[in-house]
C-alpha cells in the first residue's frame, strides 16, 4: 500500500512541475507556486515500510522536478541549486515531516490517542 501511494505521488508530482513551469514567472514566485503546490506530503510522515528504491526514486524525481522548474541544467549540483533557492533536500523534508508527525501523536489531548500512543511510545 505504502509503495503504491509513493509511485503514485512520484506519478502525480512530475506533470505538476511542467504544467506551472510554463509560465515566465520571478524566481520568487516560482519558489512560491514550488512550496505550495509541490511540496504537499500530507501523509509523508505515515511512510514506514519502504525500500531504499523507492526513497532513491522519490529524491531522484524531487531534484529532477526541481532542475526542470527552475530550469537548471542536468549536470549543476544539486546541493548548490538547493542552497541557492533556499530550499531543503528530499530527505531532510522526508525526516522533519516524520518527526512532526510523531510529536502530533505524542502531544494529542485525546484520551483515546493518548492510551494508544502510550502502547507504542518506545517504538516511535
Amino acid at each position: 500500500m505504502i509503495i503504491l501511494n509513493v509511485k503514485l505521488v512520484i506519478c502525480l508530482l512530475e506533470p505538476t512541475f511542467y504544467y506551472v513551469a510554463v509560465g515566465k514567472c520571478s524566481v520568487d514566485v516560482k519558489l512560491s507556486l514550488f512550496r505550495s503546490y509541490c511540496l504537499c506530503f500530507y501523509n509523508i510522515g505515515m511512510w514506514s515500510k519502504y525500500s531504499s528504491t523507492v526513497f532513491k526514486r522519490m529524491e531522484a524525481c524531487y531534484n529532477k522536478c526541481i532542475k526542470s522548474f527552475f530550469k537548471y541544467r542536468r549536470l549543476d549540483s544539486v546541493t548548490d541549486m538547493l542552497s541557492e533557492l533556499g530550499l531543503t533536500t528530499f530527505t531532510d523534508l522526508f525526516y522533519d515531516n516524520v518527526a512532526k508527525y510523531k510529536l502530533r501523536w505524542l502531544m494529542a489531548n485525546n484520551d483515546a490517542i493518548r492510551h494508544f500512543t502510550s502502547a507504542f511510545v518506545g517504538r516511535m
